[in-house]
């Protein structure tokens, strides 16, 4: 390889470098931009989100808590979800598996 050569390739290699950090610099600017922009649209939107948690604290109180129902009544309704068994005596229970 001659001088020439050499001298070429360095410079080309050079250009290269110096073209994929600018590159990488670019990328880096446009992610922190990125970043930036929706950490300011969270804070916009952080009121928005308050709303809807009340909205469902609401929902869910109206659902869950209503002043109707009693003890029972909740177990009554919730009947199909027990475990059902003897649970000493049972080798097959789903305490022993």
């Amino acid at each position: 390889m001659s001088a020439e050569e050499r001298e070429r390739k360095l410079q080309q290699m050079t250009s290269d470098a110096q073209s994929m950090d600018s590159d990488r610099a670019r990328t880096a600017a446009l992610l922190k931009a990125k970043a930036d922009k929706d950490k300011e649209e969270d804070v916009r939107n952080m009121h928005s989100k308050e709303k809807e948690a009340d909205f469902l604290a609401m929902v869910h109180k109206s659902t869950f808590m209503s002043g109707t129902s009693s003890v029972s009544d909740r177990v009554a309704q919730r009947a199909h979800y027990r475990q059902k068994g003897d649970l000493d005596n049972d080798d097959n229970g789903f305490l022993k598996r």
